[in-house]
Parts: structure tokens; sequence; C-alpha cells
């Protein structure tokens, strides 16, 4: 979803989101509008603010997330499923399970 589509859905206005965002509303609407590039450092920012109805890949999609993210740009076996196995606090292989090479997984230290 766009931002502009975000703010009018939700009846956000670019005061309360500069306020957000400690940047002058502006530079929101420069955003908004296409005439400036939202620098991705405030990306993650608005994808929180946003509960992620607006994801930085939406925003910026010449960043590559996926690397910051520290997520695979495919995922394995061409589905999602492959994504969780990267995630903190994802559920883990146990050790008698395989990975995806099909070897054994290490034992924990």
């Amino acid at each position: 979803m766009k931002l502009s589509e975000f703010m009018e859905h939700k009846k956000t206005t670019g005061t309360a989101l500069a306020a957000a965002l400690c940047v002058r509303q502006p530079t929101v609407s420069a955003w908004v509008t296409g005439k400036k590039q939202i620098p991705a450092e405030r990306c993650p920012t608005i994808e929180r603010l946003t509960e992620r109805a607006v994801t930085c890949e939406e925003l910026r999609p010449d960043v590559e997330w996926h690397v910051l993210r520290g997520v695979s740009a495919t995922p394995l076996g061409g589905s999602d499923a492959g994504f969780a196995a990267e995630i903190p606090g994802a559920p883990r292989a146990s050790a008698n399970e395989s990975n995806f090479t099909g070897a054994p997984a290490p034992e924990a230290a």
C-alpha cells in the first residue's frame, strides 16, 4: 500500500505523521506526492507506525531490504516457509531433523 493510500484510509494527516517522525509537514508532503524520495532510514519507522500496512519494500523498492533484515531474498522451496527458519525466535528444527541440505542438523553447543 502506498503511504498516501494509508493516510487517506486511516484519515491520518501529514502533520500527524510528521510529528510522529520528528520531521516537518512539508517533508511528509514531498514524500507523499513523490517530489522527494523517502530516506531509507525512515522506512522502518514508517513501517512500524503503519503496523506494516506500508512496508519498507513498498516505500523504497530500490533498497535490498532482505539484506538489511537478514533474510533470504528467495524463500527456500519457493514459498514463504523458508523465511521462518531465518527469523529470530521462530521455531527451529530439532537436532535429529535434517536441514535444507539433507544433512543432519549440527548438535547444539
